[in-house]
């Protein structure tokens, strides 16, 4: 995350890409039709993102994305472009808080990434270039939308943005999907009931989720903001989710009439040079960050050892809660679960008997202090690797 480059380095002045159309194309089954479409159109002016999901059957078709794009922390995702040449994808645009294996598996050259609210990283901005703490919502499609408008781009052309099973697919063929083909067995298996929602061609409705109707419907406000402040978006999916706001129209009707040559370089053009500017101050980034990641450790290391101390008085109750209060414990929200939550709760009830509390306060300060000296150690670990050349 350090060393890559942030989105903010594809919108700078001097490498824009504003005004450019993008093409968002995700896994639904209309990514099928929305393939064959696209291989017969000179796209190197337009933007071109990608869910990983989608690298496969692009790469069987001759299309290259400019960016790949991914949200999902799941080590399943790693399968997705495992095995993708550098040349079928060859940048990575990706939430931080991506698999690891995601990022270790993808061939390309460039990786550039966003922020999603992640607190540690807010410390880091300062360091950074800047990056846009993106509002990536719940799929990658909303990463996506926002990055594709974060960058300017004008019109926004949805393919296989489906949200629903059209044809009772989940999925477009080729596609590395964790999910079954056949919408019966996925359900089945993943004990989903499945709703019908509001179909795009208007004649009634497609069986979904609640879930992609959910997201369905925040896309959805997206694009009816977007059209309120004079940007359009197109829709080619002609059986998908009903996503208002967005016309429908193929790929070729959406790019139609859009010139070319008042567009300075083409994209690639453009995502090259805007990665050898921001790697020229990765250095500078990189002993920015070692200094932040070496303080924030030994804020941690210091509150794990305020909570280990606080394990052994008389007074623990009061000291654990004005030690949860303290910002420090954002840091480590991935690691309170409900067990966790439970004792938080128990501490902030004063009716709660006082042997309950001692011993909520005791469990959650041994898990915290726990947490925080690992996350200490680990965070000096990565600062003491920044001090290396990139391998």
């Amino acid at each position: 995350y350090i060393r890559s480059s942030g989105l903010a380095a594809l919108s700078s002045r001097a490498h824009t890409l504003q005004g450019r159309p993008a093409v968002l194309i995700a896994a639904g089954p209309s990514m099928e039709h929305g393939v064959s479409e696209l291989a017969n159109l000179d796209m190197e002016h337009a933007v071109v993102m990608a869910a990983a999901t989608c690298l496969q059957p692009l790469a069987d078709a001759g299309i290259v994305p400019h960016l790949a794009c991914s949200v999902d922390p799941l080590a399943v995702t790693g399968r997705f472009v495992d095995g993708i040449p550098a040349e079928a994808a060859p940048a990575l645009l990706s939430a931080a808080v991506a698999a690891p294996g995601l990022v270790q598996a993808f061939a390309g050259p460039h990786r550039f990434f966003v922020r999603i609210g992640e607190p540690l990283l807010d410390r880091l901005e300062t360091a950074l270039d800047a990056r846009p703490n993106l509002d990536a919502g719940g799929t990658v499609a909303h990463l996506m939308f926002a990055a594709a408008r974060t960058l300017g781009c004008d019109p926004v052309i949805l393919v296989g943005h489906d949200l629903s099973f059209p044809g009772q697919r989940t999925h477009a063929p080729g596609v590395r999907s964790p999910w079954t083909a056949s919408v019966k067995d996925f359900g089945q298996q993943n004990q989903v009931q499945l709703i019908d929602i509001p179909c795009t061609n208007g004649r009634g409705t497609v069986p979904s989720t609640s879930s992609f109707a959910w997201f369905a419907a925040e896309l959805e406000q997206r694009i009816q903001t977007d059209r309120h402040n004079g940007l359009t978006t197109f829709n080619t999916s002609p059986d998908g989710a009903l996503l208002r706001g967005a016309i429908t129209a193929s790929i070729t009707e959406a790019l139609a009439g859009l010139v070319p040559s008042n567009m300075e370089g083409t994209t690639q053009q453009q995502i090259e040079a805007a990665w050898a500017i921001s790697q020229d101050a990765s250095e500078e980034r990189c002993r920015a960050s070692r200094s932040i990641l070496s303080q924030t450790a030994q804020e941690l290391t210091a509150w794990s050892d305020d909570l280990e101390r606080s394990t052994k008085g008389t007074h623990n109750v009061r000291h654990v809660r004005s030690l949860i209060r303290q910002p420090t414990l954002q840091l480590l929200r991935w690691n309170l679960g409900r067990d966790q939550e439970r004792q938080m709760l128990t501490l902030r009830d004063e009716s709660a008997p006082e042997v309950e509390r001692h011993e909520a306060a005791n469990a959650l300060a041994s898990h915290l202090a726990t947490a925080a000296s690992n996350l200490s150690t680990h965070l000096h670990d990565i600062s003491r690797s920044l001090e290396a050349p990139e391998p």
